[in-house]
């Protein structure tokens, strides 16, 4: 029996191998995403050792990426075939991952967590890098600054108002 693969729009040929569970992963969604990689072909020289890529679905950062995990649901695994005539090929850091002309490239990917939430507003506004190592503090900045957002809009109470009016009189 052969295997099904569903063509995307940018070329991209998907095969769930495994569903997962939860919920799908849609844009908005920051997610990472476990992969390894190599030519379909067997050649030697080319292939990418497991590596885990982190990025908001919708940004547009990474196109390639983000078409992959639409849909999946975390722990749900898929097989990425990228064909040479796709339009969506791996970039890192600017270029392209540097597979011989005329090959197809194989991807076995895992979704590993979807983050939603303020993670994932702080991320799509780039106030958090997408893998950074100050994300966690920066994190707690947001969330403190956001805190006092609203203590700001709340009506004080009375004696409040009055101490402060007291002080500012003396």
């Amino acid at each position: 029996m052969p295997l099904v693969f569903s063509t995307t729009a940018g070329g991209l040929r998907l095969r769930d191998v495994e569903t997962g569970g939860g919920r799908e992963a849609a844009a908005g969604d920051v997610v990472r995403v476990l992969f390894s990689g190599s030519l379909l072909s067997g050649a030697e020289g080319w292939s990418v050792s497991e590596r885990g890529e982190t990025f908001a679905i919708g940004r547009g950062n990474s196109a390639m990426w983000e078409e992959v995990a639409v849909g999946m649901r975390v722990g749900g695994r898929r097989t990425v075939l990228v064909p040479p005539s796709a339009s969506l090929r791996p970039i890192k850091k600017g270029r392209a991952l540097l597979a011989p002309p005329g090959e197809t490239m194989r991807f076995e990917c895992e979704l590993q967590t979807i983050e939603s939430g303020v993670t994932a507003l702080a991320v799509r506004s780039g106030l958090l890098g997408v893998g950074s190592v100050a994300a966690p503090l920066a994190l707690i900045a947001l969330t403190n600054w956001l805190c006092c957002l609203l203590w700001a809009g709340l009506p004080q109470p009375a004696d409040a108002a009055e101490a402060r009016g007291q002080r500012r009189s003396n």
